[in-house]
């Protein structure tokens, strides 16, 4: 295997378990950031530019699938994986230990619970544009596109979404101001014309 995944696709009958789906995905991209730890960095650095310190906005409503106490850990963790980001320098310093794996894992099956119920209906249209549990979806948004950046990136892309998600618009001054950052646009709309990624990924 060279720098980037070269052998056959492998493909995983549809009667497997979602969990052990998940485990296989995040074993192939941890094979990859073994060698190159500074992609884990670039998926994921986007997380750096949203807080999750602990509030009311973070609490989850207990539902079927999901307690609240599943909802402080996802939380608790992506808490963890920034710290990680923010301690990364040079970015390849970043660790690709068990311990970054488990956490990724553990987010990644708690999204995937939020997802379905969102789109099985125990979400309503009302709670989704609450404007906590809108907070929280940016985290799991965001969450999400470092994931799968990662996976492009081990594909052997040169781009991935991860190098076009902005800060949110309202957390930047306008030009000439005394801290003066401009959104490169231009970039971010050639990204979504090249399909690197689409309109809905922008926070602008």
């Amino acid at each position: 295997m060279g720098e980037y995944w070269t052998g056959p696709l492998v493909f995983h009958a549809e009667m497997l378990d979602e969990a052990k789906k998940q485990r296989a995905f995040l074993s192939f991209l941890r094979k990859h950031a073994k060698h190159r730890p500074a992609d884990i960095f670039r998926a994921f650095e986007p997380l750096l530019d949203v807080e999750v310190e602990d509030g009311s906005w973070t609490q989850v409503t207990p539902d079927a699938r999901i307690s609240a106490a599943d909802g402080d850990a996802f939380f608790r963790r992506v808490r963890e994986i920034r710290g990680l980001l923010a301690a990364a320098d040079p970015p390849s310093a970043m660790p690709t230990t068990g311990r970054v794996f488990d956490l990724l894992r553990e987010c990644t099956h708690f999204v995937y619970l939020v997802r379905n119920n969102v789109f099985h209906g125990s979400k309503t249209l009302g709670e989704i544009y609450e404007a906590k549990q809108k907070r929280r979806i940016e985290v799991y948004d965001l969450f999400l596109k470092g994931l799968t950046s990662l996976f492009f990136l081990a594909a052997g892309k040169d781009t991935a979404a991860c190098d076009f998600v902005p800060c949110p618009l309202t957390e930047k001054t306008l030009p000439g101001a005394a801290r003066e950052v401009v959104l490169d646009r231009a970039a971010i709309l050639h990204a979504i014309a090249a399909r690197v990624m689409r309109i809905g990924d922008s926070r602008w």
